[in-house]
């Protein structure tokens, strides 16, 4: 949440990558399926608004420069 906070999209290529003190967001991806994600914030006048989240569920996915900047 802090990196959405500060405007910066947050990726994950392996779940099971997640710092501990994911322990929670982790779980709740495993039980979904989710083996890899990219979260970007949607930001108006300088407030983070909410987020785009992209999700992989049948593989690990390596999420590109260029997708993290698209």
């Amino acid at each position: 949440m802090s990196k959405i906070k500060n405007f910066e999209s947050v990726s994950m290529d392996r779940i099971e990558d997640l710092p501990e003190e994911a322990h929670g967001e982790r779980q709740w991806f495993k039980v979904h399926g989710v083996q890899s994600f990219i979260n970007v914030p949607l930001v108006y006048g300088g407030t983070a608004l909410g987020i785009i989240g992209l999700e992989s569920l049948r593989k690990e996915k390596t999420w590109s420069e260029d997708t993290l900047t698209l």
